[in-house]
């Protein structure tokens, strides 16, 4: 019986992570918007190129820290309390 409802939680977690690639996919969107709003009339072709850079190292942080949260949660029911204790 545990065993289902550990992996009844585990699919919450997980779902969980899922629902963050929208949130993290929209806040990339408005940044590019953004930044290219002021790049390309004062840089053109190179504010344009730039303003990727920054939208996919805002993805790349955006999606690493999802990771981190769901990997963390993870770590948290796969380790007992009192063994963090001593690690």
């Amino acid at each position: 019986m545990s065993l289902l409802v550990r992996h009844s939680d585990n699919l919450d977690v997980r779902r969980e992570a899922i629902n963050q690639v929208p949130v993290v996919t929209g806040i990339a969107m408005v940044v590019n918007i953004a930044v290219n709003l002021v790049l390309i009339p004062r840089m053109g072709s190179e504010g344009a190129a730039l303003s990727v850079i920054v939208t996919e190292v805002v993805l790349a942080v955006g999606y690493a820290v999802a990771v981190w949260k769901y990997l963390a949660r993870e770590t948290r029911e796969i380790i007992p309390r009192n063994a963090r204790k001593t690690i």
